[in-house]
């Protein structure tokens, strides 16, 4: 059962703390330490602290202080309920705390009988020395700040590895990063009269031309997407006339010409014309919106509509970035491949994808 701890006003009074984290002794000896009474009724105080040496560090290391409350001082304390309280600071920051409950009597008062079911005649403390346990918990401290940055960067080549230093106090800390293997000496190039390439004689010609090749197919691949971006804003969406009734034709880009869909155009279907490489779509009924290569598409919403909704775009020689929410159903295809042209077909809130054969 929890202990019942009474407290004499007007009486000198030696407390002991003994102070436990996670149920283990908890070392005070590198904190400044606060201990405050605090009756409820009428608010009296009284503090003892370490730094002004009114509390005994001598057993702090095993988690135990003493404090002792002078008689004149306890004098101020009001009968009733109070609070005992305990804080563990360093550099100014509260880094832990801890409270427990006392009862203040009268000098020479005796404790009230006992007739409470918690606490029984033995389970009272009554004396003027007293032991006070308290759990303590950790509370937030204020932000540490960093006073002091330095690098350094070794000769050597290899893997480059870094360490790094923490020095410093918790709230004004330091920090020291050595860089490895980065530097190095720079290789020296030469050639033979083959045309082969040596790099501190280490044969590289393979490899140069490989970064070549590559450089070349990257602005080969950047040209073919800027012309076939140019070529479908210069040919947009057109309504043809087949057997008296209107459908949409979209330019394909492999025969260079128009091809007729089976997308009627007569029935008030709204055409919006998409900009941008990376589209975010709100998708409304009987809207069909034409978009040209793109590297992204989302759609944030769909809306339940009877009207069908039309998306088109084109996957270029990186794969566009599909996204839509989670509640979307999706049919055919989901995942967009490279250089290959999108439908996306919305009816009812669900959808379906099919590319251009």
């Amino acid at each position: 059962m929890k202990k019942k701890i009474y407290l004499y006003a007007g009486e000198t009074l030696m407390l002991r703390f003994l102070a436990r984290h996670d149920g283990l002794p908890l070392d005070m000896s590198h904190y400044d330490v606060t201990v405050e009474l605090v009756t409820t009724s009428m608010g009296a105080v009284i503090t003892k602290r370490s730094d002004d040496g009114s509390l005994d560090l001598s057993q702090a290391q095993q988690g135990i202080l003493t404090c002792r409350f002078e008689a004149e001082e306890t004098r101020s304390l009001t009968p009733g309920r109070a609070t005992v309280g305990m804080t563990l600071e360093k550099n100014g920051a509260v880094l832990m705390g801890a409270t427990t409950g006392v009862d203040i009597l009268r000098r020479l008062a005796a404790p009230a009988p006992c007739n409470s079911r918690s606490v029984t005649c033995a389970d009272i403390v009554c004396d003027k020395d007293v032991d006070i346990e308290m759990q303590f918990a950790a509370v937030p401290g204020k932000d540490a700040d960093i006073i002091g940055v330095t690098a350094s960067i070794d000769e050597n080549v290899g893997i480059p590895k870094v360490a790094v230093t923490l020095g410093g106090e918790p709230q004004e800390r330091t920090l020291d990063f050595r860089f490895e293997n980065l530097k190095g000496e720079t290789p020296k190039i030469s050639a033979d009269e083959k045309g082969n390439i040596y790099s501190d004689g280490e044969f590289v010609t393979a490899v140069v031309a490989e970064v070549v090749v590559k450089a070349d197919t990257s602005a080969s691949n950047a040209d073919q997407q800027a012309a076939r971006a140019k070529s479908l804003a210069d040919h947009p969406p057109k309504i043809v006339d087949v057997g008296g009734l209107k459908y949409w034709a979209f330019w394909d880009e492999a025969t260079k010409g128009y091809v007729t869909s089976e997308y009627r155009a007569d029935d008030g279907t709204i055409v919006q014309q998409v900009d941008g490489s990376a589209v975010s779509l709100d998708v409304r009924g009987g809207t069909m919106y034409v978009c040209g290569e793109l590297t992204s598409l989302n759609i944030a919403s769909v809306e339940n509509s009877t009207k069908p909704s039309i998306i088109r775009f084109t996957s270029g020689a990186t794969a566009t970035q599909f996204s839509y929410p989670e509640d979307f159903n999706i049919t055919g295809w989901s995942k967009p491949e490279e250089n290959k042209s999108y439908t996306i077909c919305i009816l009812f809130g669900a959808g379906n994808m099919t590319y251009d054969e």
